[in-house]
């Protein structure tokens, strides 16, 4: 059965975020006997399966390995399937096991809460400000486990960015590379500012931007 994987495409080594854009990019493209090729829960989640292909992409081109476009996305609400193929645990496991044999992503294997939110945080502020607060405020004061963490930050970073929103954490995440940057934050468009703190998170070795997932996921959006 094919493997679609749900953590963020940042965790993903460059071989295995290849092998997921090709595996959903003929998904996508070949519809011929797709229900016998998609894992059970993906059947009728097909414009998900498109945002997804778009995240890897994304991430892709981030990493400057060649892509295809983007796939152009249904305008209506993408409703993204319930159940995972296996628990989102068990997926870090195989990608740290990964990681033994020299194969890494751009982001690490977290081993806390707080290292999850360090992850996900820019992309959760992205989308919706009460969730950024909320989830921070349980993550400082440990009320919520590592596994529900993760679970949370993977399904807020399906939805799509409301824009207002991504401008704020754009800004802030440009606030780590301020100093090395000549452009004015609040007078360029969002994919601009995220181009510019892409290119200096790279450039300086922003290790804490260089382990978020919105320094990828949030291209497509942009």
């Amino acid at each position: 059965m094919n493997q679609i994987w749900d953590l963020d495409a940042g965790f993903l080594d460059d071989e295995l975020l290849t092998e997921q854009m090709r595996l959903l990019s003929g998904l996508i493209n070949d519809q011929t006997n797709r229900d016998k090729r998609l894992p059970a829960h993906w059947i009728s989640h097909e414009d998900a399966l498109v945002v997804r292909l778009n995240q890897l992409i994304a991430e892709m081109r981030l990493r400057d390995i060649a892509t295809p476009e983007y796939q152009t996305v249904y305008e209506g609400t993408v409703i993204w399937p319930a159940r995972l193929q296996e628990p989102l645990k068990d997926q870090l496991q195989r990608l740290a096991e990964r990681c033994e044999q020299g194969k890494k992503g751009r982001i690490g294997i977290p081993s806390n809460e707080r290292e999850i939110w360090a992850n996900y945080r820019y992309s959760v502020m992205a989308r919706s400000h009460n969730a950024f607060i909320s989830l921070g405020q349980q993550v400082t004061s440990r009320q919520i486990s590592f596994d529900d963490l993760l679970l949370e930050v993977v399904h807020a970073t399906r939805a799509e960015p409301y824009q207002p929103d991504v401008r704020n954490a754009l800004q802030q995440m440009w606030g780590y590379v301020s100093a090395n940057s000549y452009i004015r934050p609040n007078e360029v468009e969002n994919n601009e500012l995220l181009a510019e703190v892409q290119l200096l998170a790279k450039q300086t070795h922003s290790e804490y931007l260089l382990k978020s997932t919105s320094l990828g996921e949030l291209a497509f959006w942009c």
